[in-house]
């Protein structure tokens, strides 16, 4: 008699899979959305932010415009791969949109901004825990 083993990945609507080279703004974003209510995994390294997105463990990419082309372009596509009905927000210095994201926030609009944009994915299968 054989025996699988199976392993089953369950994405979790309700964390958000924060990827800045920039350890000081991984601090201060998931402060921000964890005082809001949200689950938060902040990563700084590449292979930190595939393991969490092969293992189906985030319902949002939090991307960082800090990320170089490559990553952004590599992570996204894995995302999309892993987790085909989550959503990316990016942050970046303007508001010109990426071709990849559902939504944009400009870094120089403060945390209350992207707590919005992540209230606003709430409606889309983010749902926030209650603080």
């Amino acid at each position: 008699m054989r025996h699988l083993n199976i392993v089953m990945l369950v994405r979790n609507a309700n964390k958000i899979l924060s990827f800045s080279p920039d350890t000081a703004a991984l601090q201060s974003r998931e402060s921000a959305l964890r005082n809001s209510g949200f689950e938060v995994t902040s990563v700084w390294s590449e292979s930190q932010a595939q393991f969490e997105i092969e293992m189906g463990r985030c319902g949002v990419l939090l991307m960082c415009f800090r990320a170089s082309e490559p990553q952004i372009k590599d992570l996204t596509t894995l995302f999309r791969k892993n987790c085909p009905d989550g959503h990316i927000i990016f942050v970046m210095k303007d508001k010109e949109p990426p071709v990849f994201a559902e939504a944009v926030v400009a870094e120089n609009e403060g945390p209350q901004t992207l707590i919005s944009v992540a209230s606003q994915m709430a409606g889309k299968g983010l749902h926030r825990r209650s603080a």
